[in-house]
């Protein structure tokens, strides 16, 4: 099979001919509707939150977790695949806490995040 000539490829064969594509950026929206309340065991929390309303299938979410009201203090590590009213745990009772849910970026997907205040 030879190279396509002239816009006529032999015996059907495409695979050399040129394609232009194009991709645009999305921005995710943030989830929204967050509600916090205790999570089911001692030193826990969790968060509800309504998904990205233009999110694929599958979407991920990431909680982090901060002790001021700035979110410069993050408390323990990222939860990665956060699913909404997990319990988040090893938090001290009786604390106030902040919590961040980000709609994570996957290719050409731009980050969406909003905020709660919880109080284990």
């Amino acid at each position: 099979m030879g190279p396509c000539l002239r816009g006529h490829c032999p015996d059907n064969d495409y695979s050399l001919w040129p394609l232009n594509v194009s991709f645009a950026d999305v921005n995710l929206t943030s989830p929204t509707n967050i509600v916090a309340s205790g999570g089911s065991v001692a030193g826990s929390i969790k968060a509800t939150f309504t998904a990205s309303s233009n999110a694929a299938v599958g979407q991920t979410y990431t909680a982090k977790v901060y002790s001021d009201a700035g979110l410069t203090t993050q408390v323990g590590s990222d939860i990665s695949n956060y699913v909404s009213g997990t319990d988040i745990t090893g938090l001290t009772g009786g604390t106030t806490y902040y919590v961040t849910i980000t709609a994570d970026a996957v290719i050409r997907q731009i980050r969406a995040d909003c905020s709660s205040v919880l109080t284990a």
